[in-house]
Parts: structure tokens; sequence; C-alpha cells
């Protein structure tokens, strides 16, 4: 199954990352520190997955994504995510040797796509694209498995 090239997102594990959100029209980027936390796949073949995103100098508190990954195969997924902004979205994902991604399109007020691209055992550079409410946001950062000291 293609989850061996993948340890983030198909296997047990936890996920440290950091990046840059940038608005389209803005030359302002928001630096931005994620986690995932990837819990191990139900007998039901469906991993549950939750995502803290905290921006850098915001006094907000984290955005959480909540996300089930299910209907996986040697070369694709489905998912949802969910959360307070958008409430919840269904979504489809690909598996490739060297990469890893999903979209979500036709959800009325929320669309966009997220690419994880492995480059090297436990790290990934990803881009995202999102549009919500007219505004459209460019993503791109790293993230790599969180290992224990």
């Amino acid at each position: 199954m293609s989850e061996t090239f993948h340890p983030f997102l198909l296997h047990r594990s936890d996920w440290l990352g950091e990046g840059t959100i940038q608005l389209v029209g803005s030359d302002e980027k928001i630096h931005f520190y994620t986690r995932w936390i990837v819990a191990e796949m139900t007998e039901e073949g469906e991993i549950f997955a939750t995502q803290e995103v905290e921006l850098v100098g915001s006094s907000e508190e984290k955005m959480v994504n909540h996300f089930k990954v299910y209907s996986i195969d040697q070369e694709t997924f489905s998912l949802t995510i969910e959360n307070d902004q958008i409430g919840s979205a269904r979504g489809k994902g690909v598996l490739k040797e060297k990469q890893l991604a999903w979209e979500f399109r036709e959800q009325g007020h929320f669309e966009g796509f997220e690419m994880y691209d492995l480059v090297e055992a436990d790290r990934y550079q990803f881009h995202a694209e999102y549009l919500s409410d007219q505004f459209r946001s460019l993503i791109n950062g790293e993230l790599w498995k969180k290992t224990v000291l």
C-alpha cells in the first residue's frame, strides 16, 4: 500500500511544522507554527488527525482542524475537515511516491488544496492555497516528525 511512502497522515505519529501565510494582494506574511497528531487507523480503516495552528504574534487561540481520512487505497483517499470557521467540508486526496495531496472543491464558501512533498524520510515541504470568504491565502512551510528526546 502507498502508505509505506508516507509516514505523515497515514500512520500514528506526531508532526511539527512552521511556515508562512500570505493573503493574495498583500506583501505581509504571517509566520505560524503547526502540530499534527495522527491517531492509529481504526478497524473500519479510518484515520483521525488533529491539526493545531498558532499564528505568531496573534492573541487569538490556536485554530484547530479535525480531519478524518477514509476510503484509502493505493492512489487515492477521501477526507473531511471540520473546524469552527468553516464547519465541515469533504475532499479527495491522491497518493504518489513522493507526494501526498488533497483538495476541497465546490464546498460553497470554502475551497482549496494542500500538497506535501516528501524531501527526507520524516520531513515534508508543503504548499496550500485556500479561498474563503473572497480571500485567497497562500501557505508554505515545512513539516517534520516529532522525535522523543
